[in-house]
């Protein structure tokens, strides 16, 4: 079966999903208005019961009306004023409080980045075979089940979570029962090459669906009621299972990223329905809800970033039309620390790697670029949840040196400069969720046969923000 078949499996089954959640949830652009309108009309009110009690004084005149009535006139203007700015921030944050978008904001996102990174997965395994051609270990089939035995052993020993035993136990069979379904519907129905070629049942990773979704449950029961410190184990440890996958030549990415979205998406839909079932029976503790950004604090971080980048032009120094660059993938170390709010100092480590084409056959030496780029950075909130940056970088690239014959005959340096802008999901004040846009321009201190000028890079990334 093609990938577009695949992928239009995959996407059926998330939009069965989603007509789940939304016929379950009462949530709705009006809900926002009028929450907003109340807390706007309170103000008001408050503001007209000040001046009755002015006018109840006896030193209350026709004149005093007169004046009263021109300041009422005024303040109403200036309430509305506000009114119209307050309304896209507080709106944007109820819709991020809303259940929906609990659910909805890491499982779509995740199909996107799997459809987008599916092209970079042969990139991906040839980095694999240049740094760890020997990784065979199996500590990921018993990795998967770790967060689960976290959570279970806290239950054990009397640390109250979100649920009783039974109602725990039930969310995790509906979310054991949907995770599994899905998985191996779309193992046998696509049928895809495991990167090793043993079997055709690689999409989606099993293993890395299994540790995100014991993760989530740990997540639900313990990160969002406890400490947000107990989700971080979990999904370290679902994540360490699916970087595994990969490492072992048992999955490409895109596998795994949909692995991963599936585990999730499962545990969310699994709770949802335990939630249907029981009410409010056996719920110990509710959610907390999304701590947010911490305003009063400098945006200072550091974060990992993964995505493709896209070769868009050859330079000119490429005598030969049958000589071509394609796209590949790319990984970066970033961090910035800010002095204010608003503007900060940082820099980038990043390598990225792509394939040099002769005559459409492959060269064997991979198009890889190391580079560090420093500069500045900008920083605006959008609201509790949400910021915006942008970066103007500067820095050197190390690039591979072609000779007349197309053989790589070394390494050339370069200047690279580029720009970049980001945008930023924070659920608390110390983690930061990114969807990364940059563009870059490569200058060789000598001519090269062969490079690569112009590169867009879209990544995605998480934070931590301290």
């Amino acid at each position: 079966m093609n990938s577009i078949l695949k992928y239009f499996i995959s996407l059926t089954l998330l939009w069965f999903w989603s007509q789940l959640i939304f016929s379950s949830i009462e949530f709705d652009k009006k809900v926002c208005d009028v929450m907003i309108d109340n807390y706007l009309s309170l103000q008001d009110r408050n503001n007209l019961l000040a001046y009755d009690d002015k006018i109840l004084d006896k030193s209350f005149n026709l004149s005093s009306l007169r004046n009263y009535s021109k300041d009422i006139e005024s303040d109403s203007q200036i309430v509305a004023s506000e009114k119209e700015k307050k309304r896209f921030p507080e709106r944007l944050d109820l819709y991020t409080e809303s259940p929906f978008f609990r659910v909805a904001s890491i499982g779509l996102p995740l199909v996107a980045y799997s459809l987008i990174i599916k092209s970079s997965d042969d990139y991906f395994r040839d980095l694999r075979n240049d740094y760890t051609p020997r990784f065979r270990y199996t500590y990921d089939d018993y990795l998967q089940y770790a967060p689960a035995g976290l959570m279970l052993g806290l239950k054990a020993f009397g640390v109250e979570g979100r649920s009783s035993w039974g109602r725990m136990l039930v969310s995790d069979a509906f979310s054991a029962a949907l995770m599994a379904t899905t998985v191996n519907v779309l193992k046998y129905s696509v049928k895809r090459n495991r990167p090793d070629d043993s079997k055709k049942n690689s999409f989606p990773s099993g293993h890395t669906a299994t540790a995100f979704m014991t993760a989530t449950m740990l997540h639900k029961e313990y990160g969002m009621t406890k400490s947000y410190w107990y989700s971080a184990a979990g999904y370290i440890m679902a994540t360490a299972t699916g970087i595994s996958r990969q490492l072992n030549n048992k999955h490409w990415v895109s596998d795994i990223v949909f692995g991963a979205t599936v585990g999730i998406m499962a545990t969310e839909f699994g709770y949802l329905l335990a939630d249907l079932i029981f009410k409010n029976k056996g719920l110990l503790n509710k959610a907390r809800p999304y701590a947010g950004y911490d305003e009063n604090a400098n945006p200072s971080f550091i974060g990992l970033n993964l995505g493709n980048s896209f070769m868009l032009k050859r330079s000119s120094y490429a005598t030969r039309e049958n000589v071509k660059v394609k796209s590949g993938c790319h990984a970066s170390l970033e961090g910035a620390y800010f002095r204010n709010k608003s503007f900060g100092v940082g820099g980038r480590l990043t390598t990225a790697t792509a394939r040099v084409f002769k005559d459409d056959m492959l060269i064997d030496d991979s198009f890889d670029i190391y580079s560090f780029q420093v500069g500045p950075y900008y920083s605006l909130p959008l609201s509790k949840y949400w910021l915006i940056g942008a970066n103007v970088l500067a820095g050197l690239a190390n690039v591979p040196d072609y000779n007349e014959d197309f053989v790589n005959s070394g390494r050339n340096g370069a200047w690279l400069i580029g720009a970049g802008t980001s945008f930023a999901f924070m659920p608390n004040k110390n983690l930061s969720l990114k969807c990364l846009i940059d563009y870059s321009y490569t200058i060789p201190f000598v001519k090269t046969p062969i490079i690569c000028n112009n590169i867009i890079s879209i990544s995605g990334g998480v934070g931590f923000v301290f």
